[in-house]
């Protein structure tokens, strides 16, 4: 059985808390941070608890700080309640400067822009000439720029707080053989924008996108934008990308496997002897019937 282990810590002290009651653990590909959240027994009184850590079998899935935090006793068994976003959350939460960034790669982004703690990225992405920052954007959208400009794909977060644009180099999972309780498929059309008007330099909306997806589902939607900074060099990416964007997830399968069976994002995972595929979400549960995993797996624009 997979082991779970809790690490509480206040300015002056931790505390490694292995009783779990229960455990609620997410992560998705488009979303710039983990969530977690649960009971565990906690047999002493914590101080102010600012922030905790969570290990799955020794390795670290998730670090952040709490967004709430109880401690309460209960027929005579002290127990911590707790909620938590990732660090990595701090990448949409702060905004850089607006202006122009030139020939820049992640690191180099990062690095003139905003520390975030304990938020690392990959090493050794491709330079972009230039990234705009607009005003009111915030780090995580000038991330996202910077991987549609290099990459013609979307950053995801893997690990605890690791900012990725290339996909992850592990082995396969194969979890063809194991007891699935759930399964299922679906579509997800709340966002879908069937069409972009964008301004040019004359204050014309003189540049157009049609979403071919849309237009596949019967949607009209269309949108007016401002002419965007970020893309004066490629409008036609930039709208392309806005459309993407707009239908992300927007069709998938999932599998809900009995136990402990967790894949980081984009990872491959093997459901049978002629399917194959990279996940899209995690959800992982813990109560008293034990591990729950489950696994969803997009087909849209940036994943297939």
């Amino acid at each position: 059985m997979a082991s779970l282990t809790l690490t509480l810590y206040s300015k002056t002290t931790t505390h490694t808390l292995t009783k779990c009651v229960n455990l609620q653990f997410e992560k998705e590909r488009y979303t710039p941070y983990t969530k977690a959240s649960g009971v565990f027994v906690c047999e002493e009184t914590p101080d102010e608890i600012y922030k905790v850590r969570i290990t799955l079998d020794s390795v670290g899935i998730h670090y952040g700080p709490v967004d709430s935090f109880e401690f309460y006793k209960e027929k005579g068994i002290s127990y911590v309640k707790f909620s938590s976003r990732g660090f990595s959350m701090g990448l949409s939460q702060n905004q850089p400067k607006p202006g122009m960034n030139l020939n820049v790669n992640l690191q180099s982004l990062i690095d003139a822009n905003i520390t975030v703690p304990y938020v690392s990225c990959e090493q050794d992405t491709e330079v972009a000439n230039y990234i705009f920052v607009k005003e009111t954007s915030s780090l995580w959208d000038a991330v996202v720029a910077l991987c549609q400009k290099t990459e013609g794909s979307y950053p995801y977060i893997a690990g605890e707080n690791k900012i990725m644009f290339s996909q992850p180099a592990t082995a396969t999972l194969d979890l063809s053989a194991e007891k699935i309780v759930k399964s299922g498929s679906g579509v997800h059309l709340t966002n879908v924008i069937s069409d972009f008007h964008m301004k040019d330099t004359e204050d014309e909306y003189s540049y157009n996108y049609t979403n071919s997806v849309a237009s596949g589902y019967e949607i009209v939607r269309h949108k007016y934008i401002n002419l965007d900074r970020q893309w004066l060099s490629d409008p036609d990416g930039g709208r392309m990308h806005k459309g993407y964007f707009s239908g992300k997830g927007i069709r998938y399968d999932f599998r809900k496997f009995v136990g402990c069976h967790f894949a980081d994002l984009c990872e491959k995972v093997k459901l049978s002897s002629s399917s194959t595929k990279a996940v899209s979400r995690v959800l992982l549960e813990y109560n008293k019937n034990g591990f729950f995993t489950t696994l969803w797996f997009y087909v849209d624009n940036y994943q297939r």
